[in-house]
């Protein structure tokens, strides 16, 4: 993957968000303060004039930059701190190792950041866990 694809497809992360805003709202309610749709749309939202997109790797570490400064309460720095991370192995031309790679650079940053084990009910059981399915299965 080219760094305009990916750029593309951060990018379209607002939509997602906007289409399950409620949903993460709600979800969030359960545990939280419910304003986790609120703050990832307004993160990614925020992107379209944020992005440097003359290397993967500027163009994660922009994302994670603007999504710490733009992401209220704590998934704001977490996965500000996720992306910038993230650019430290991204690639220019990513092929499906390299995304796995990323994966599990965001899943290191998510339990290093947060401070946080498998089984917590945290976001880190789910990424920890994508990552290690991504490992065993031939892509």
């Amino acid at each position: 993957m080219k760094v305009n694809d990916m750029k593309a497809r951060l990018l379209n992360l607002e939509e997602t968000f906007k289409k399950h805003e409620s949903e993460l709202t709600e979800l969030d309610r359960a545990i939280g303060d419910g304003d986790h749709g609120v703050n990832m749309v307004r993160g990614f939202s925020s992107l379209k004039d944020k992005l440097d997109d003359s290397s993967m790797q500027s163009l994660f570490k922009s994302t994670g930059m603007a999504l710490m400064s733009n992401v209220g309460g704590a998934s704001g720095p977490l996965y500000g701190f996720s992306f910038v991370k993230m650019s430290a192995v991204a690639k220019n031309d990513m092929n499906n190792q390299d995304f796995i790679t990323l994966i599990q650079a965001f899943a290191e940053a998510v339990e290093s950041r947060g401070k946080v084990t498998l089984n917590e009910k945290t976001m880190y059981d789910v990424v920890a866990r994508a990552a290690e399915k991504l490992k065993m299965v031939k892509l």
